[in-house]
């Protein structure tokens, strides 16, 4: 079991670092056109197009986007539940 643990750790280490690059993107107003938004925006939009939907009527109050933050409080949720579970 530790070698599936340690590999969901890993996937969401990456997801992690992904998510983190998109927010660099977002917060330095990047080019979507460059070479580093082209493989980072097509990996993270299917997770956050989602979320924003869900977010909207709480985004009108807010000056910032928190769809990365709950994306990443979700993919740390599931991560805890998934190795607990495989550890029991």
């Amino acid at each position: 079991m530790g070698l599936v643990v340690g590999l969901i750790n890993l996937i969401c280490c990456a997801f992690y670092v992904v998510l983190f690059l998109r927010l660099l993107i977002s917060w330095f107003d990047l080019s979507p056109y460059s070479a580093g938004a082209r493989l980072v925006l097509p990996l993270t939009d299917p997770m956050l197009k989602p979320v924003r939907r869900l977010l909207t009527p709480l985004q009108r109050h807010l000056p910032l986007d928190i769809s990365p933050v709950a994306i990443f409080a979700a993919i740390e949720i599931v991560r805890r539940v998934v190795t607990w579970l495989l550890m029991r």
